[in-house]
């Protein structure tokens, strides 16, 4: 951030996990978050080989972290960002299905309790994504970044299924909608 190269930064975060866990187990949810993680890895993977790098300026290496619990990022540039998101999307939406019943995927639901102890029915998990980029304003340092990341997560999040919205606002006015920003 300080050297001002692009970068575009996605934050991803699963949706209906909770439900899934509590239903099926730590272990089970265990392995939602290791598939997770190999659905981003495979995406970067695939998705390089898509975009020569002459395209993605100076730098040559994504990079994927696992923050904690089911929330995950990965660091690349700006015009690799919505192409990413798809390929992650793409793989995520054709695996997780794999990890249910047979009968909850023919459903398309999860009988489950809520937060509040409430039975439930729950979507199957999703993945959704924010993206935040330098590219419109300068992000100052890594608190900013979480702050706009959260904002348009939670946007994200409102979508149905398997989505990615792109922070287009050009400056950090606390009044600006969220609306602006474009789901893809």
């Amino acid at each position: 951030m300080k050297k001002n190269h692009p970068l575009a930064v996605l934050y991803t975060d699963l949706d209906h996990f909770k439900a899934f866990n509590d239903k099926f187990g730590f272990e089970q949810g265990d392995r939602v978050i290791v598939m997770t993680a190999d659905v981003l890895r495979g995406a970067v993977r695939s998705t390089k080989i898509l975009l020569p790098l002459s395209d993605i300026s100076e730098f040559t290496e994504d990079f994927v972290g696992h923050i904690g619990g089911d929330d995950f990022i990965v660091v690349t540039v700006p015009d690799r960002a919505e192409p990413l998101c798809r390929e992650i999307i793409r793989r995520f939406d054709d695996e997780i299905p794999a990890l249910y019943l047979e009968e909850d995927r023919k459903r398309g639901f999860i009988e489950s309790t809520d937060r509040r102890g409430r039975s439930q029915r729950f979507p199957l998990c999703s993945i959704s994504i924010a993206i935040v980029t330098n590219e419109q304003r300068k992000i100052n340092d890594f608190l900013e970044l979480s702050s706009l990341a959260a904002e348009v997560k939670k946007f994200a999040k409102s979508l149905d299924g398997s989505s990615f919205a792109r922070d287009r606002r050009t400056d950090r006015n606390p009044t600006a909608k969220l609306k602006e920003i474009d789901p893809a």
